[in-house]
């Protein structure tokens, strides 16, 4: 990387980080302000402060630039952000749960007990597997995952609207496709991946070769779209 491509990439940085300040800001006069946001904006300003460092030549550990250590820095960064989004969006969603005082669905384990409840009505003699389909009952899980609290709040809201309640649903299964890549060394799409992300409006995540591709410029615009989501979900209660 010459030095006018670094330039550019502080120039890009600096941009994010002051885009990231700004939603903090705005926040901060909002209620509710959305305080579950705060790890996923501090983390991300304090990454982008050490890519920051780095490209600058301020980092006392690590005097000569590197390329791939710097991509590795960024697909770490890209790694906690979408992690610190997903746990902090949950806990946003907890929190209207919490409100409306209904209880999570745990969808893995309905579907698992209904199973269970037609073999019992099929086998005559069910005591023989009674330890069996307890064991079938346990791998159903007992914790609810994020696409259940998701999914316990949308239908909570019975004034929503159902069409805006399924394109929810269709651009965190897109973001959550994201996440799943950028945690694995398989980042190639498949046409069904594809095809997700692009209903979900993140054809731009879509790189050369069916790669997954992604750039801390869309920070901002994913923070955004959780916070108008928000908005949305607190009109209705």
């Amino acid at each position: 990387m010459n030095d006018s491509a670094k330039k550019q990439f502080e120039f890009k940085i600096k941009s994010e980080i002051k885009e990231l300040k700004n939603i903090q800001m705005i926040l901060q006069f909002k209620r509710p302000s959305y305080d579950f946001l705060a790890p996923t904006i501090n983390n991300s300003i304090a990454s982008l402060v050490d890519l920051l460092v780095y490209l600058e030549n301020k980092n006392p550990y690590y005097k000569e630039f590197n390329v791939d250590f710097f991509n590795y820095r960024q697909t770490a960064m890209h790694r906690e952000f979408f992690s610190n989004l997903f746990i902090d969006t949950e806990a946003g969603i907890r929190e209207v749960i919490n409100i409306l005082n209904i209880k999570v669905n745990i969808s893995r384990q309905e579907k698992v007990v209904k199973i269970v409840a037609s073999i019992r009505n099929k086998v005559k003699e069910v005591e023989n597997i009674e330890n069996e389909l307890k064991s079938i009952i346990d791998l159903g899980g007992k914790f609810p995952t994020f696409n259940d609290y998701l999914n316990t709040m949308l239908i909570g809201i019975k004034k929503l609207d159902r069409n805006y309640a399924q394109q929810c649903r269709i651009y965190f299964d897109a973001l959550n496709i994201i996440r799943n890549k950028i945690s694995h060394s398989d980042e190639n799409l498949s046409e069904n991946e594809k095809v997700k992300l692009i209903k979900a409006k993140f054809a731009k995540a879509i790189g050369k070769d069916n790669l997954l591709q992604m750039t801390f410029e869309g920070y901002k615009l994913l923070l955004n779209d959780i916070i108008r989501l928000f908005d949305h979900i607190y009109a209705y209660i």
